[in-house]
């Protein structure tokens, strides 16, 4: 029917993206702990404006420097805290599924909003 069409191109993407984002994040605190998943967690807007900008959204040079900033400190914390983890006996093949596990949370929520942006405007 029209109404499930309708459901399944607007409402269904951005659920499964959702539960993606939760099943992800939540699994990869098992891995890399709280405070190491909130760093990953930190680049979420950038990731968005990025998309957004690849969709055809303009930023003004002021934001991309800001954009830039804050992917090299994250860069630059994520290293260390990477290395922290490998110090207090994780497995680095552990962390690093950690770290994947957060990063692609990170990204069903960037995508997520911008499906939803897209809906809104």
């Amino acid at each position: 029917s029209k109404n499930a069409t309708w459901y399944s191109k607007r409402i269904l993407p951005i659920a499964v993206l959702q539960t993606a984002n939760v099943v992800m994040n939540t699994t990869s605190l098992k891995y890399i702990g709280a405070g190491f998943n909130s760093i990953i967690g930190v680049l979420c807007p950038v990731l968005t404006a990025l998309m957004s900008a690849a969709l055809g959204q303009s930023f003004k040079s002021l934001a991309w420097f800001g954009i830039v900033i804050a992917i090299a400190g994250d860069a630059v914390i994520s290293r260390e805290g990477l290395r922290n983890l490998t110090l207090e006996g994780q497995s680095a093949s552990l962390a690093l599924l950690g770290m994947m596990l957060g990063i692609g949370a990170l990204f069903a929520r960037s995508i997520r909003s911008v499906l939803m942006d897209c809906q809104m405007n």
